[in-house]
């Protein structure tokens, strides 16, 4: 009985039947597509984009140049450069992070003990030039500012 079952589904090509049948069955639904300019995505409130460092109230930094984040980054894509200051505390000399190295797990964020380092909802990072996706200091206390009280909070 397997035997001429098999012989019948060989002439006549059960298996290319029914992925015809399952074509044919997609081309009669609408494909959904967005538009993407336009209609732009929901982005879930636990989305981690682009990184931001925060100020106190005060406007000064919170990073305490600890260097946590450097050390549970996977990739190492995060460089920090430290120093001693005049009160013999450590003093944050550089701080950059490299997007393209970066796997965006939020590790950093979660091993910052002062919150200084945090995430936002910015998911449209594509450039031109691998030096603007090296950010810096600078860069991510001006991102700080622009996404401050939209960060994504990973507790």
């Amino acid at each position: 009985m397997k035997a001429i079952e098999k012989f019948i589904k060989t002439i006549t090509f059960w298996e290319i039947l029914k992925g015809l049948k399952l074509t044919f069955s997609t081309m009669l639904t609408k494909p959904v597509t967005r538009l993407y300019p336009i209609e732009r995505p929901v982005i879930p409130p636990v989305f981690r984009g682009l990184h931001a460092m925060r100020r106190h109230p005060d406007g000064s930094e919170m990073c305490i140049a600890c260097g946590l984040c450097a050390a549970y980054c996977p990739t190492g894509c995060i460089k920090i450069k430290t120093s001693e200051g005049p009160d013999h505390k450590k003093k944050l000399d550089t701080y950059e992070i490299e997007l393209l190295k970066c796997l965006f797990c939020g590790y950093c964020v979660e091993a910052c003990p002062v919150r200084a380092l945090t995430m936002t909802q910015e998911y449209e990072l594509a450039d031109y030039s691998k030096e603007k996706l090296v950010y810096t200091r600078e860069k991510l206390l001006a991102n700080g500012e622009r996404y401050r009280g939209k960060e994504t909070h990973l507790d």
